[in-house]
């Protein structure tokens, strides 16, 4: 779909949780506050992951600062298939005289830069090498690294790099990676400061291509305790004021010029107290362990995946020079360092090298878990922190490391970490394993309670609003599984296979809001009345539901509370906001259901069931019929009633608004394809009933 309304440009930065921040302005404004920038706060740098703002924190309730956009750094392109065009610009954070404020991550980056260059004549070319997993997309299995496993995304690694390069990112590879729906994606180097600003644009643009499928893009650092780890690898090289490079050195070991080595050498001697600003959650070290080609030492190595810091290899066929190409990487990164933040402090490691004319560090070649401890003492081999508070210890104690930035940045920096940690304290890594980017939303995740809705496009400018109830599968811990098998988790009895999907990718091609539920039906059955034999159920089809047997009236009105209320609740406020503007407003449920049921055979493969709403769901049936192949019913498999459906009667019928529940069969919805073509076909009929009234 295309948008005839003026597309928003938003100022962004990104904060000490790596979550990217900011205000929007409508296009034809975006020159007007070039200059003085959007309003922005203090405090906003001490705000978390959870969504609150650490308290005490040393900013407290009042001043103001300016986010001013830097219009080099714009991130445009019409290409994530989003309504309207993905429009980014970086911005720095001064203050309201225009000078620097010490808490803009991206003036720290540039200060850095300058500083290497006043002093040492270097400036850093450099790129930001991001993985990351896909979650929801059901994909087939597929081996690592192969052509299927890239193939049976499509088109999503295409779109990606299309995007990517039209916003000027300049991507240069994306593959399946080794870890099971594994991806990576590199760009082409660049200076420092421009790298770090497309590192963001990646990641956004990325999130928001997935968000565009259906899926969810997530470079959390290790999504499960087994799994294979999401790292952000930062590649740096060095040239001098005529722009050579002056990294390589072919007569030196490795080919590690003096200046190069003095600089790697000043990032392992701080290695240990930057470690929390560049891999800065508690899950990112789950992933820096040894065997699990991270980083787990004090390491310069030549192209051994293991060390922190890598020699790159270099290409020399046709007679290619190396010295253009010769660059090392950092590998103790993750995305839940900010960009900025990590890219300075490892410039200023190094520049702390440079300064002290540091000697270049052993290459080591070798397992330092297999060395004895004097054999890692003779050659430097340090163990980084092994969890986030250590690391931050580290960082405290590192007075050269903590003296690169104003003190009320350190406290900010720390105040905020140390909650994170107390917020995560005692949780399994299990626990940890769906948090997203950033540890967003991460208080509701890491207990294992999510919002009881997850609203989408609640803008959107569709006269459709979509619902899901049974989106999700989720039981919290607590709940043991409700005494089920794990297998039963991933039956119709729990969530509506391929609904949530298939609502996700309406939602984007009507424009339209929907409201989805975060737990499973057999916790509490979102559409069904409270109180019915249905709400909860003790057994569902064939299927006895141990942990639902005998329930006390108090646990059923804890579910109710934390899990249907805020669902029903969110939905009738934003009908009630669109019956106050005048909105139309019609209400489609999206469900699927089983071919067979209790040993009947159920020969549909799709049914739109209404009571009030004859004319509404007539058209629907009406444009599914225009194909012949589809045989598709009015009020089946079932009928709506009162007794056992909630949506439709509550929020549709009892309002006055034209309510449908449409139901797909689910072996339909098995497959990426499938899916696509359901939400088209939904979404080909739904505006022709919009475009029938308007007439």
């Amino acid at each position: 779909m295309t948008s005839t309304v003026e597309p928003l440009v938003a100022v962004v930065t990104t904060d000490l949780s790596a979550i990217t921040r900011g205000r929007s302005v409508v296009e034809s404004r975006l020159q007007k506050i070039a200059a003085t920038g959007v309003g922005w706060l203090q405090a906003n740098l001490s705000l978390t992951p959870f969504n609150s703002i650490v308290d005490p924190n040393p900013w407290g309730s009042s001043g103001d600062v300016r986010l001013v956009p830097d219009l080099n750094a714009r991130f445009r392109t019409a290409l994530t298939g989003s309504v309207t065009p993905f429009d980014m610009v970086a911005g720095n954070i001064v203050e309201l005289d225009g000078s620097p404020w010490v808490g803009c991550t991206r003036t720290i980056l540039s200060d850095a830069l300058e500083e290497l260059k006043a002093a040492a004549g270097l400036s850093v070319i450099a790129a930001f090498e991001h993985e990351f997993h896909i979650a929801d997309a059901g994909f087939v299995p597929a081996h690592s690294l192969s052509f299927a496993a890239l193939r049976r995304a499509d088109p999503f690694a295409a779109n990606l790099m299309a995007a990517l390069e039209e916003a000027g990112v300049a991507p240069e590879v994306v593959i399946a990676e080794f870890g099971n729906e594994q991806f990576e994606v590199t760009h082409e180097p660049t200076n420092a400061l421009a790298a770090a600003d497309r590192a963001v644009a990646i990641r956004e643009i990325t999130r928001e291509v997935a968000r565009n499928a259906g899926w969810r893009a997530s470079f959390t650092p290790k999504p499960a305790p087994d799994a294979v780890g999401n790292g952000v690898h930062i590649h740096f090289s060095f040239v001098d004021e005529a722009g050579k490079p002056v990294t390589y050195d072919p007569a030196r070991p490795g080919g590690l010029s003096s200046q190069a080595g003095a600089f790697c050498a000043g990032v392992l001697r701080h290695l240990p107290g930057i470690t929390a600003m560049t891999a800065a959650s508690v899950s990112s070290y789950y992933r820096l362990k040894p065997h699990s080609w991270s980083s787990s030492y004090t390491w310069l190595a030549d192209r051994d995946r293991e060390a922190s810091l890598r020699i790159c290899p270099t290409v020399t066929i046709g007679g290619r020079d190396p010295a253009p190409q010769y660059n090392i990487e950092y590998r103790a990164a993750d995305a839940t360092g900010n960009p900025y933040l990590s890219l300075a402090t490892i410039i200023r490691a190094g520049l702390e090298g440079l300064k002290a004319k540091l000697p270049t560090p052993p290459l080591v070649t070798g397992d330092p878990t297999l060395m004895s401890q004097a054999e890692r003492k003779k050659l430097g081999l340090v163990r980084l922190p092994e969890t986030l508070p250590a690391a931050l210890d580290a960082l405290t104690a590192d007075s050269t490391v903590a003296g690169w930035f104003a003190p009320v940045f350190i406290s900010t920096f720390v105040g905020l970490k140390r909650h994170e940690t107390e917020r995560l304290a005692g949780l399994d890594p299990v626990a940890l394993r769906p948090l997203p980017d950033a540890l967003l939303m991460a208080a509701q995740l890491a207990s294992e309670w999510p919002a009881a809705v997850d609203v989408l496009n609640e803008i959107g400018r569709s006269d459709i609003v979509l619902l899901c109830e049974h989106a999700s599968n989720h039981i919290p811990a607590e709940y043991a599984k409700l005494g089920l098998d794990i297998s039963h988790l991933q039956r119709h009895i729990a969530w509506d296979i391929g609904a949530a999907e298939v609502t996700r990718r309406l939602s984007v091609l009507l424009d339209a809001p929907a409201f989805l539920g975060g737990y499973s039906r057999l916790l509490i059955d979102l559409n069904r009345p409270l109180g019915t034999s249905g709400s909860i159920p003790a057994l569902s089809e064939d299927t006895d539901i141990p942990g639902n047997i005998g329930l006390d009236p108090s646990e059923r009105a804890r579910r109710a509370e934390i899990m249907f209320a805020p669902f029903h609740d969110r939905v009738a406020a934003h009908l009630d906001r669109r019956a106050k503007d005048g909105r139309p407003t019609r209400i489609a449920t999206i469900h699927s259901f089983t071919p067979v049921f209790l040993g009947v055979p159920r020969p549909w493969h799709a049914g739109v069931l209404y009571d009030r709403a004859g004319d509404f769901g007539e058209t629907i049936l009406a444009g599914l019929r225009n194909d012949e192949a589809l045989n598709v019913a009015a009020n089946v498999p079932y009928v709506i009633s009162r007794d056992a459906d909630y949506a439709v009667p509550i929020h549709g019928d009892d309002r006055g608004i034209a309510a449908v529940l449409i139901e797909i069969r689910q072996d339909l919805l098995s497959s990426r394809s499938g899916i696509e073509a359901w939400a088209n076909r939904l979404a080909a009929v739904l505006p022709a009933q919009q475009k029938e009234k308007a007439s």
